[in-house]
């Protein structure tokens, strides 16, 4: 039983490994390939805009915490996700 379970181990490694190099080729592509420069000012565009719109919230909160701040991050990342522009997988490295 040991030995199947270290090659399950194995195979979810290598899986994972896998996955994250496609996943960053995808992303590679995306931005340094024929339209990567429109996708990345796009890209900069919604960034500044949630950027704004956080800053407004945090600066008409009367109190400023970390549960504060990652609740109004947390929102308006939701709201941006709903919006269907932005990747909600981009908005996790975010």
């Amino acid at each position: 039983m040991k030995k199947q379970n270290k090659k399950n181990n194995e195979v979810g490694k290598v899986i994972a490994i896998a996955s994250g190099i496609a996943a960053l080729g995808a992303a590679s592509l995306y931005f340094f390939g024929p339209k990567g420069k429109a996708h990345r000012a796009e890209l900069k565009g919604w960034m500044l805009k949630m950027k704004a719109e956080i800053v407004e919230k945090l600066e008409d909160s009367k109190e400023v915490t970390a549960e504060a701040y990652e609740k109004i991050v947390d929102a308006i990342s939701a709201r941006y996700a709903k919006l269907g522009k932005v990747d909600t997988a981009e908005l996790a490295t975010y």
